[in-house]
């Protein structure tokens, strides 16, 4: 027989859960996405919910308004029933968004998604094929999983005036970097995409053609941090690396590493990384030894077999 300890604690974990007199779960219209559209004074909102039927696994309700609130809000009125947001997992910008868009939407979603879920966040690219939010939520969902692919809401505020963060193009994900007052930086081509996300901690590991379509690589990725008087060291391991030949060319380690080498300098030259906080160098190169100037930064590459 359960003690009556016991029996509370439960009790209490189910009113945290449901909320005392709070509707069931069930009787909830549930949000697992919101996808945002249109520019800020004719903006689309569309909520993916889990459908209530058995034939489909999710269903949209779109509001319009003269701002990303508004429209948010007049969806949320077309709904039956109370709007739950706590197994909401995935929030899509509209493509071309800008720095100021990025956070407006992030504290829209910060005020209005509670209790608090655990959200990863994607800009839609121009190249997005569907125009259908459940359709693009299921595609993600799916490419999430392939690529490994995690951000969370959170990164829209984690440095000032700029933020890092996995861009939809329909098939894959590039990868991007939004700055105030500054036209946006997109990585479109799979290796430098996966490697800023890698470099970045929004991704683990590598599955893509190279820049040639010499050979592909599928591996799980991780960088570590050195700094040192020479500046960061950026160690990036490739774990289990599979490197599949697809054309006559048979030296794929080395073809590998000079890809990753010309990804790497390409994101360094087009985002100042010395002087942002892209890649966090300065607070590295600070905790070594209290130097504030940007440090210089150069990647060393290794491999791991298990």
């Amino acid at each position: 027989m359960r003690s009556k300890k016991a029996l509370l604690m439960l009790a209490a974990m189910l009113l945290l859960l449901t909320g005392c007199g709070a509707p069931l779960l069930s009787e909830r219209a549930v949000v697992r996405a919101v996808c945002f559209r249109g520019a800020a004074q004719a903006a689309r909102v569309s909520l993916v919910l889990e459908a209530a039927g058995q034939e489909e696994a999710f269903q949209t309700v779109t509001g319009r308004g003269a701002s990303y609130a508004a429209a948010l809000k007049d969806a949320e009125r077309q709904l039956d029933g109370a709007v739950f947001y706590g197994l909401m997992d995935l929030a899509l910008l509209p493509p071309q968004a800008g720095w100021e868009q990025a956070v407006e939407i992030g504290r829209l979603l910060a005020d209005t998604a509670l209790p608090a879920p655990r959200i990863d966040v994607f800009l839609l690219s121009a190249r997005t094929v569907s125009e259908k939010a459940d359709t693009l939520y299921a595609e993600i969902c799916t490419a999430r999983k392939k690529y490994g692919v995690s951000n969370g809401l959170q990164q829209l505020f984690a440095r000032e005036n700029e933020c890092a963060l996995p861009v939809w193009q329909g098939t894959e994900f590039g990868f991007g970097v939004l700055r105030q007052g500054r036209a946006a930086t997109v990585w479109a081509e799979p290796l430098t995409a996966q490697l800023a996300a890698v470099l970045c901690g929004q991704a683990d590991r590598f599955d893509c053609v190279l820049p040639g379509q010499d050979f592909s690589l599928a591996c799980k990725a991780g960088v570590y941090r050195q700094a040192g008087a020479g500046g960061v060291c950026l160690q990036l391991t490739l774990r289990n690396a599979q490197i599949e030949a697809l054309g006559a060319n048979e030296d794929g380690q080395a073809a590998v590493e000079q890809a990753l080498q010309h990804a790497f300098a390409e994101i360094c030259t087009q985002t100042d990384t010395a002087e942002s906080g892209l890649l966090q160098l300065q607070a590295w190169q600070f905790a070594e030894d209290g130097r504030t100037k940007p440090p210089s930064v150069r990647l060393m590459i290794q491999t791991e077999q298990e």
